[in-house]
């Protein structure tokens, strides 16, 4: 029976009805009342299909209809906690929906929801998720500074703790300089968790504040814990030791000098002397490159002249203050006996005579040489003298030598103060008669040369002379032998001359020194002598292979190294060399360099070149910059397909540039 009011009481009575009409009415029914009959709750919508994302601070409103009589109570629970009504948050239920609205959502409403539908048949029980997007919390402590220098420092962060339920696009970098009280940006778009900030003024105080970005907001800041100062994180050494004087000649002074105490937390990379006499005020530097050692000569003063000395230590950051100077030094005339004169050679042999010849003493004593003295023997037998009375000149004819005996001289000088020590032996002279004979004579000599530990040492000299001279190498004055695999001479003929060849395939540390070449016939010797200094060549320990860096991004790059200082370094970029600018500076330390460049453009991708030279040698590697972007817009059109009352499916065509790199992903909005 239709068209009853709800709520209403009736009673019916029934009357039947054939062909002849109605037969009379039943007896009325019991009062009976129009209303619904009982059934328990019953959800009429998935909740599940409907899982939403709000933005924090926007109303949140979840309607669920449902069939049931009598009418249920709603339980509403987040996360398995049951939540009571507040100012924000709201229940209401009718006879066919209930609802859950809160006012100002905030993060922490994300969660699954679920609603209980219960009355006196029963209940039901459904849920969604809630996914409330925030900007994201400050990034995490510790923020640290690193790799500080006077122009650059290194920052590093921690991610916030919560992103906002969206991922990081990217962290803003604000600095403070302390002295003025203001915060300017860095940079509003690092992508990474570190960042190298350029642009610093040496010896001032920073301070530094990172925020992290989604899109739906930036975070608040987070600051570093403690100022830093823009200058190396080491600095110059202490001033080295007082410097002791000693005449090494009328004209020459040698120093010796102590380390500095502490090297300022960076290698000691060499020492610099500086001289004054003691009426001037301007100290004069005594040599070009630093020193090595922790002794000096300075040659070239004057006699009679009172000068003082002062050192300066020097590392990667520097030069460290003047040590204290040496004192007031009196370059007195002062007479000692002479050095040694030059070995004496042959320069005629006859049948019991021989001319001999030599040079004079490097250093007279502060005396003039009054004479020399020159002794004899023969072989295995002892020296005596040749000279009755002191010879003036540079050379002595030896006469009543046994003919055809091997002869070995050596000369002595003498000044007033006494007489020096002897020269070098000559070498081995046959006393013969020899028609048309000549001393050998060098073509081309020894010159000084460096070679890297662990390369190949080639000397040669061109020697000619009649009859056809012998040879033979020394170092630091003893006879090198030939070695297998190693050590090995040659000797190549000409038509006026011979080649004498010295190779060291494999140089070690014990070969550093004086080399000789000594050429020797009847008519006496000669000798060339070069300094070898074998030194470590730079080696390439540490570079990128390829780096892919995002436009307008700042970056640091570190190459390492190994060898002896100081080095020299050098920058190409597609074979161009690259110098200090605005956006590109190197700082070099004691064995590595950091390349820092700012604000990159499409126009710093290339192949870069890093050349790294020494006394010892060179060597140079490479890596490739490849420099992208943010990607274009997506390409449209949007399409939108299979359309249900919850859910849409959308289509769209990549973008026509990816930025220099593979998309990862993409970001979706909707609006209402």
């Amino acid at each position: 029976i239709s068209g009853l009011q709800e709520n209403s009481i009736y009673e019916f009575k029934v009357a039947a009805v054939n062909a002849a009409g109605q037969g009379p009415w039943s007896a009325p029914s019991d009062p009976i009342k129009c209303s619904p009959a009982k059934c328990a709750p019953k959800i009429t919508s998935d909740l599940s299909l409907r899982d939403m994302t709000i933005v924090a601070g926007h109303d949140l409103s979840i309607t669920v209809p449902f069939v049931a009589t009598p009418q249920p109570k709603a339980h509403w629970s987040i996360n398995g906690y049951e939540v009571s009504s507040d100012s924000r948050v709201t229940f209401e239920i009718s006879s066919h929906d209930a609802r859950f609205y809160n006012k100002k959502a905030k993060r922490t409403d994300t969660g699954t929801y679920n609603i209980q539908l219960t009355n006196t048949e029963g209940s039901d029980q459904a849920s969604c998720k809630v996914n409330v997007v925030d900007r994201p919390s400050p990034p995490q402590k510790p923020i640290d500074a690193y790799d500080i220098t006077p122009e650059t420092c290194t920052l590093s962060w921690r991610p916030p703790a919560d992103d906002g339920g969206a991922n990081i696009t990217n962290y803003i970098v604000e600095k403070l300089d302390v002295a003025s009280g203001i915060w300017t940006k860095a940079c509003s778009f690092v992508r990474g968790l570190h960042y190298e900030v350029m642009g610093l003024e040496p010896n001032k105080k920073y301070s530094f504040r990172i925020r992290a970005e989604n899109q739906y907001g930036t975070s608040d800041a987070m600051e570093i814990d403690e100022h830093i100062t823009a200058k190396f994180p080491f600095t110059v050494p202490d001033p080295p030791g007082k410097p002791k004087a000693m005449a090494e000649s009328i004209t020459a002074v040698n120093l010796q000098w102590e380390r500095p105490y502490s090297d300022g937390g960076s290698k000691i990379q060499g020492y610099k002397v500086e001289y004054r006499e003691a009426s001037e005020a301007t100290w004069v530097a005594g040599h070009g490159s630093v020193i090595k050692s922790q002794t000096y000569t300075v040659a070239g003063l004057v006699t009679g002249n009172t000068y003082e000395f002062q050192i300066k230590a020097t590392n990667a950051a520097g030069d460290s203050r003047p040590s204290m100077p040496s004192g007031s030094f009196e370059l007195k005339a002062k007479a000692n006996p002479p050095g040694p004169p030059g070995t004496p050679y042959a320069t005629k042999v006859g049948k019991a005579y021989v001319d001999l010849k030599w040079s004079l003493p490097i250093f007279d004593g502060g005396s003039k040489i009054t004479g020399y003295i020159i002794e004899g023997r023969e072989s295995g037998s002892s020296w005596y003298r040749l000279n009755d009375y002191n010879v003036t000149d540079l050379y002595f004819t030896a006469i009543n030598l046994t003919t055809n005996s091997d002869y070995e001289f050596r000369v002595s000088a003498v000044n007033a103060v006494g007489k020096s020590e002897p020269s070098l032996g000559s070498n081995l002279i046959k006393v013969q008669e020899i028609a048309d004979g000549c001393l050998p004579e060098f073509v081309r000599g020894l010159h000084n040369c460096s070679v890297g530990l662990g390369k190949r040492l080639y000397l040669e000299t061109e020697v000619s002379g009649k009859p056809k001279p012998g040879y033979r190498w020394l170092r630091n004055g003893r006879e090198v032998t030939e070695q297998a695999g190693r050590v090995k001479f040659e000797e190549k003929k000409k038509d006026q001359s011979s080649l004498f060849i010295m190779i060291i395939e494999e140089i070690w540390e014990i070969d550093d020194g004086e080399y000789s070449c000594q050429a020797f016939n009847s008519m006496g010797y000669v000798s060339t002598s070069c300094r070898v200094k074998v030194g470590a060549p730079p080696r390439i320990e540490y570079i990128p292979s390829e780096l892919h860096l995002p436009e307008g991004d700042n970056t640091k790059i570190k190459v390492k190294w190994s060898g002896d200082m100081p080095f020299t370094v050098n920058i190409f970029r597609n074979g161009e060399e690259v110098v200090d600018n605005a956006r590109f500076k190197m700082t070099l330390f004691d064995e590595f360099l950091i390349i820092f460049m700012r604000d990159i453009t499409k126009e710093d991708a290339g192949k870069y070149t890093v050349r790294v030279s020494n006394q010892s040698g060179s060597t140079e590697e490479s890596f490739m910059i490849y420099i992208s972007g943010l990607p274009g817009a997506p390409i449209g059109p949007l399409e939108v397909s299979e359309i249900t009352s919850h859910t849409c499916k959308l289509d769209w065509n990549i973008p026509d540039f990816d930025g220099g790199s593979k998309i990862t992903h993409y970001v979706v909005e909707r609006r209402d």
